[in-house]
């Protein structure tokens, strides 16, 4: 079974950086693979640019989070194995932060 990025929900957050994609808009989702959550390395890239925005990992439980973002852009984010390259990198596409 394949790795997959599961629930995406926009949150509000706080930020108070002043690059070209910060804001107050966040995204967060949990990372599984064969329905197990994971540990894994998370990137976020801005659509339109293909700009590396962010880098995390996420938690035992799967959970990752990406805060202060830039309202009403569009994103996606890449997951990857990189600890026992099994599993091809997973990408969750079109994620929009809302206001």
């Amino acid at each position: 079974m394949p790795a997959i990025i599961l629930s995406l929900p926009m949150l509000a957050a706080n930020a108070a950086m002043n690059g070209p994609y910060d804001g107050d808009q966040s995204i967060s989702g949990v990372v599984t693979e064969e329905n197990l959550p994971v540990v894994r390395y998370v990137r976020l890239y801005h659509k339109a640019s293909g700009d590396l925005v962010r880098v995390t990992r996420s938690k035992p439980d799967g959970q990752y989070i990406f805060k202060g973002l830039r309202a009403n852009t569009e994103w996606f984010v890449v997951s990857h194995d990189t600890e026992n390259r099994a599993y091809n990198a997973v990408i969750q596409d079109m994620l929009r932060t809302d206001e």
